[in-house]
């Protein structure tokens, strides 16, 4: 949580925190009773930004305060558009006036329905994909650990990926002449 956290790591958070609401968690009162203070402390900071009825509000103040880079939480910007998309429609009338006939005034029973795209709601939107571009704008300044990229190169994960990739475009290939 604290890594997460120091990383600016939004999703990693609330991620985490789901995994800590779930009902096997929950069974572990004991364990979390034997936690020292300064994790049952962090524990309840961590709960109160991601687990709270209000999270969506306190990941939103947090993440103002952050300098990027950062992983922001999805969610938060995908229930602004649902908003934005919900209480802006995509396309308006425009009604205009319409002159019945020559040097006639304009009547204004008569009216013609033009259908125009709304472009407040485009700009809305493009501002929320803005500021979501904002806080990833940044590359973490981060270094790969050594032990770890050596653990990879070891195991045949990329090997096997290779081989079934070029096994299913034969089978794939086979499948398609037949």
């Amino acid at each position: 949580m604290v890594v997460l956290e120091q990383l600016n790591n939004f999703n990693g958070m609330v991620a985490f925190g789901a995994a800590l609401c779930s009902v096997s968690i929950n069974r572990l009162k004991a364990s979390k009773s034997r936690l020292d203070k300064e994790k049952q402390q962090y524990y309840e900071h961590f709960r109160k930004v991601c687990m709270d009825d209000n999270r969506q509000t306190a990941i939103r103040a947090k993440m103002r305060s952050v300098n990027p880079p950062c992983v922001p939480f999805p969610g938060t910007y995908l229930t602004k558009m649902f908003f934005v998309e919900e209480q802006n429609k995509t396309f308006v009338k425009d009604r205009e006036k319409e002159v019945h006939s020559e040097g006639e005034k304009e009547s204004p029973d008569i009216t013609k329905s033009k259908r125009l795209i709304s472009f407040v709601r485009c700009r809305k939107v493009a501002e929320i994909i803005k500021e979501l571009y904002l806080y990833q704008s940044q590359q973490y300044m981060l270094r790969a650990e050594p032990s770890i990229l050596v653990g990879f190169y070891l195991t045949d994960i990329f090997k096997n990926k290779f081989n079934l990739n070029t096994k299913l475009k034969t089978d794939n290939q086979n499948c398609t002449s037949n």
